[in-house]
């Protein structure tokens, strides 16, 4: 029986999905050899346990065979990345607990620790005799024997709490967990260390204000931290030592929560005490309360996973609840007679094991709330200990904890501590110890399986398990006695099912033999493909009148497909019989797709809500439909659908990350209207053909509509990209500054020198019109229709002024404002283009000096007025703060948006002649715009590049502008994990803790009351305080240094050609900025003090400068040189600091 499966592509949800097969005679098989075959698939990332493999187990019995693969969690902490394998066999065998022996001599508590990791158990410590001996980790070595692996951290945090395994590497949280002393000593807040091996730790920051740090968790790629007391909450962490808050619980209230454990689980993050909460990645949720007790007494501890339930344990009585869903909890019983806090939970050889204070007790879940106890660890004869909240001090210092446990070498592992963790409160006997023991006989192999597809074999042959991977003998179990293991049960056979979790990930070739393999037969089967046998096809079907842009746009999803899922895809007219294989309909509404025989139903409604360029997608699992309204419409379906479903991204011009995928949910029912109508960039610097291209192909792959050229640029470039426009239905906007194109000053000023700018008294072509006189007006419409019906792919024409100033100063320009002056020209000259060319616009530009809305003239309804921010508002910050001119631009601004609802906004986050190459993201900066844009009616807007091949500068900012241009709706989070996952890879951590740096040099206040900010983008130091310069200096060497050493860490993580030479530009950006901020420095010091010692000290920065490569090499038009030689002059004299011009620096082109 399929409970789910997609047998298609072999893929288990880990929610409910399996397969059953009714127990038969072949299944059973007793006392002999067998083998199990298979092949596995996990994700890189997971969000669940990975679950049951093969369940032939019995629970009632205690018999039978179970194949697993998870990471365990010995305390606290959540399973980590690390994938291990488990195989048992069991007939009722409980074998004998072991000593194996204390971790620390001068310690009575092993933390809530115990983690597996590169094949090793290892265990930490809480408090000592003496500081020296606080915060520990150490490593078992067989028998009694641990290895002490240094102590992690400095500072007063009594030990380390939780371990965990996330994306290769061992992490230690240290803390202080002593209840009777944490507030009242002299405690540092924890933090967390990075093990390098040996006795060597790596800081990684401090998640906050916490003294005890109680759990830690690995989930969709991140680690997150709970804890308290000072603040309840849980912080995830952001860069390599960067952390911030996921979510602040409250102290106080109904719903309070103090986070001491956490589990993932079923694609959710969950911590608790008193009450349970869920994490999905965007939000928390409350999750219930497990057991009803009084809930001034109730917490919670420890996670473990259960025949698919998420089991909690529960003090002041040791109970344990299994979540039922919701905010559903079911009581399972008490582990111990008088168990009173559970400590430890784990599924070991197909049964639910507990450990609990105060006996330090092990105990076994034997269904109906029913828990067998296997040892009490500490249990004197006669002893009865108190009761919680009734127990007098003394007798609470008796008490033992059962602190963890977990999985290693086949065996159950144990581990003790005292009720306080103090030494003064209780004796270095039983507490601190680890102890283990067999049920049954488990073969565990205890490294990383890895991701991907992986070939098990478990095998019982003889007096042992073995466990194959790939071919190799991985892991073997103890001896036994064959007769001792009859496995036959009366139990259906579970495929992706059993006794610790529904399975998360993929299989194929599944094998049960009644015989022990050869090594050569084992090697066979692992040399075989996995997918073979799943390999899809599908069909891409276009209607009977797709456009240029719907057929590409079916060769882009054809394309993606393929590369992503292996898939043979097909494009024709026609609907092929479905025999249960992907059919996709792309196209335009206009195309008729959607009347196809065989297309999803597209409801009348859904068609209606669509405005220009948006977007229907909907399946119903095996058909899909891509459709969307508008020539642009079927391309924006499918990579909108490509992006959200399939996880393909475009971070920046000619990076493209397709992930390998073997299965994908068709069930969809959306749809999406752009934000934005105008969404696009304006070009207008050096770039190259290609470059241009890949701009082009970016644009549309973010579902951006439109791109700007002046004419002359062009008319240069279009025979080599037009037919990529076409292609992609992109919509140019041609024109800018064109007034010199359309009617120049050499072909009128001759004959009509009264059309143009009367300047001090003389008529003059080299600067503007005169606007107030429209005897131009034929002419000048006359030359925009020819060059608009030449160019018929063209939308939108701009008709701006000449650049600058120089505007006429005659009676009747000077009669009205000149923003009425010009919009009457250019109202009067798009009425005549629209009779003529209906389907283009004309763009006005509100700029400089007459960025005030007209007073008397109304903007024709096909007139775009596009308002220019320039220098006017603040380029770093939200235009909603309260900085520069913002006030102004936003009242300018929504009086145009009142009298058009085409105004548009013409943006500076990219230009170059303002920020000069200096790399500072502001990808918040773009979101929270333009959501004010949205909200007061904005049309939409372009983006300025002055220098578009130095994408790099601007990278995140244009990421972000493109994914909220589409949808302001989407979080800063959800932008910046998407770009750094997608561009960086295994660098994004560092990468984003370097952006994080970066923005803390603009942001940063230094010593001469300046922001980072503040001096690099102007270029000057105002007030400089010579008592300062040093420690300035320092500070702003130090963030740079900070940069860098975050590039460092991209680079060491990376292997990416195209990353490592972005992280080679910006290290050098970095550099630049050191440059910078010395000359500044030396320049305004000199001022104060004239030490000729500065002299030579701003020649050698100079001569840096100068070997810079992103002032030879990015900024051809020496922005920077420009704006540094006034200060280099005020030290130097003008005849040196003319040596470093751009002819000097960089050889003539």
């Amino acid at each position: 029986m399929n409970h789910g499966v997609d047998l298609a592509t072999g893929a288990f949800d880990g929610l409910g999905a399996y397969i059953e097969a009714p127990n038969t005679e072949s299944l059973k098989l007793g006392a002999g050899d067998f083998a199990i075959s298979a092949w596995v698939h996990t994700e890189e990332q997971v969000d669940d346990v990975i679950g049951d493999v093969i369940d032939m187990y019995d629970p009632a019995a205690r018999r039978g065979i179970t194949l697993s693969i998870n990471s365990t969690a010995g305390g606290f902490q959540s399973q980590g990345t690390d994938r291990h394998v488990y195989f048992g066999i069991d007939d009722a065998k409980t074998g004998e607990w072991q000593d194996c022996g204390r971790p620390s001599a001068s310690c009575n508590y092993v933390s809530e620790s115990m983690t597996v990791f590169k094949g090793k158990l290892y265990a930490a410590t809480t408090g000592g005799t003496n500081e020296s001996d606080w915060r520990r980790v150490y490593r078992y070595d067989g028998g009694q024997s641990w290895t002490d692996c240094g102590q992690v951290g400095d500072g007063r945090a009594q030990g380390v709490g939780p371990l965990i395994v996330h994306n290769g590497d061992l992490y230690a949280v240290t803390w202080t967990v002593d209840w009777t002393r944490v507030k009242s000593g002299d405690y540092d807040a924890g933090r967390v260390y990075r093990y390098l091996g040996g006795t060597q730790w790596e800081e990684c920051g401090q998640p906050s204000d916490n003294c005890t740090l109680n759990c830690i968790a690995s989930f969709r790629g991140k680690l997150y931290v709970g804890g308290g007391p000072e603040t309840w909450g849980v912080f995830t962490q952001e860069g390599p030592d960067q952390w911030k808050p996921s979510t602040i619980f409250p102290k106080e209230g109904p719903r309070r929560c103090f986070p001491h454990s956490m589990a993932v689980f079923n694609r959710k993050l969950f911590t608790c005490y008193p009450f349970v909460y869920a994490f999905d990645g965007h939000e928390w949720t409350y999750a219930g309360r497990p057991v009803a007790a009084n809930l001034d007494r109730l917490q919670l501890y420890c996670f473990a996973v259960h025949q698919g339930k998420l089991c909690v344990g529960t003090w002041p009585e040791g109970r344990v609840a299994a979540y039922q869903g919701g905010e559903d909890w079911q009581d399972i019983g008490r582990v111990g007679e008088d168990g009173t806090e559970p400590n430890g939970l784990v599924v070991y050889n197909g049964k639910l094991y507990g450990g609990t204070l105060p006996r330090a007790e092990v105990c076994r879940y034997d269904g109906d709330s029913r828990w067998t106890s296997l040892r009490r660890f500490y249990s004197p004869d006669g002893w009865k200990p108190g009761v919680p909240y009734e127990a007098t001090s003394e007798e609470v210092k008796e008490w033992v904890r059962l602190t963890g446990l977990t999985i290693y070498d086949g065996k159950l592992f144990a581990s003790t501590g005292s009720c306080t963790s103090s030494v003064d409160d209780a004796p270095c006997d039983v507490r601190g110890k680890v102890f283990a023991m067999e049920a049954g006989k488990v073969a565990s192999y205890d490294d990383d399986l890895g991701p991907g597809w992986k070939h098990l074999v478990a095998m019982r042959e003889g007096d042992r398990l073995k466990l194959f991977i790939d071919g190799k003998l991985a892991a073997t179990s103890s001896a036994f006695d064959p007769s001792d293991f009859d496995v036959s049960t009366d139990k259906s056979l579970r495929i992706g099912f059993g006794q610790t979790d529904f399975f998360a990930g993929k299989m194929s070739d599944v094998r049960i033999y009644n015989r022990a393999l050869t090594t050569a037969a084992i090697q066979s089967l692992a040399k075989r493909s996995p997918t073979a046998a799943i390999t899809k096809h599908a069909s891409i079907v276009v209607g009977a009148h797709a456009s240029r842009v719907d057929r590409f746009a079916a060769t882009e999803l054809q394309r993606c497909l393929t590369a992503a899922l292996g898939w043979n895809v097909s494009i024709s007219d026609a609907a092929p019989s479905t025999d249960g294989q992907p059919v996709f309909f792309v196209g335009s509404l206009d195309s008729e797709v959607l009347s196809v025989p065989g297309a999803p139903a597209v409801s009348e409604e859904q068609i209606a809500e669509l405005r220009e360029d948006g977007v229907s997608l909907k399946g119903d699992g095996e058909t899909v439909a891509l459709v969307g309204k508008g020539t642009r419409g079927s391309l924006n379906a499918v990579y909108h659908f490509l992006e959200q479903h399939v996880g393909v991204h475009w971070p920046e011009p000619g990076n493209e990350r397709i992930p390998r995928l073997d299965s994908l949910r068709l069930e969809i029912d959306e749809v999406h209207n752009p934000t934005f109508c105008y969404r696009g960039v304006a070009l207008h610097g050096p770039c190259s053909d290609e470059f241009h291209r890949r701009i082009i192909d970016w644009l549309a792959k973010n579902r951006l509509n439109s791109l700007q050229f002046s004419c002359e640029i062009y008319d240069k470039l279009r025979p080599k990209i037009l037919g990529a426009v076409l292609d992609r239905g992109l919509s140019p906007k041609i024109g800018a500054h064109s007034r010199q194109y359309f009617y120049s000053s050499e072909a009128y000023f001759p004959l009509h020198p009264e059309h143009f700018s009367l300047v001090n008294g003389k008529r003059t072509g080299a600067t503007q019109l005169c606007y107030s006189n429209h005897a131009s007006v034929a002419a000048y419409a006359d030359n925009v229709v020819d060059y608009l019906n030449a160019h018929p792919e063209i939308s939108v024409v701009g008709l701006w002024p000449s650049d600058g100033y120089g505007f006429c100063e005659c009676e009747r320009c000077k009669a009205g404002s000149t923003t009425d002056v010009l919009l009457d020209y250019l109202n009067d000259v798009s009425e005549r283009i629209h009779a003529h060319v209906p389907r283009a616009k004309v763009e006005f530009l509100s700029y400089i000096h007459y960025t005030a809305p007209p007073e008397k003239v109304k903007p024709l309804p096909y007139l775009v007025p596009t308002y220019c921010e320039y220098h006017s508002r603040n380029q770093f910050h939200p235009i909603t703060e309260e900085r520069a001119s913002n006030a102004k631009c936003r009242r300018e601004l929504e009086s145009w948006v009142q009298q058009s609802n085409q105004a548009t906004v013409y943006s500076y986050y990219a230009d170059d002649v303002i920020k000069k190459f200096l790399y500072n993201p502001v990808p918040d900066v773009v979101l929270a715009d333009l959501r004010y844009y949205q909200g007061i009616g904005v049309a939409g807007n372009s983006v300025l590049m002055m220098n578009p091949q130095s994408w790099w500068a601007h990278a995140p900012h244009m990421y972000a502008y493109a994914r909220a241009a589409w949808n302001s709706s989407i979080t800063l989070n959800a932008i910046n994990d998407d770009y750094f996952t997608s561009m960086y890879g295994p660098a994004a951590d560092a990468m984003r803790a370097h952006q994080q740096a970066t923005r803390e040099l603009f942001d940063g206040q230094f010593g001469h009351g300046q922001t980072g900010e503040e001096m690099l983008s102007a270029f000057r130091i105002k007030r400089f305080h010579l008592d300062q310069e040093e420690s300035s200096r320092m500070q702003f060497a130090g963030v740079v240094d900070r940069m860098r050493r975050r590039l460092g860490d991209a680079q060491t993580a990376s292997s990416d050609p195209y990353v490592l030479e972005k992280i080679a530009i910006l290290d050098q950006d970095a550099d630049l900025m050191a440059m910078i901020y010395g000359i500044l420095s030396e320049a305004a010091g000199y001022k104060v003090d004239k030490n000729d010692a500065r002299k030579d000290r701003i020649r050698a920065l100079m001569a840096r400068v100068g070997a810079n490569d992103v002032v030879v090499k990015e900024d051809v038009r020496c922005n920077i040189l420009k704006s540094l030689l006034p200060h280099v002059s005020s030290v130097l004299g003008s005849d040196e600091a003319a040596r470093y011009d751009r002819v000097a620096i960089m050889p003539p082109e």
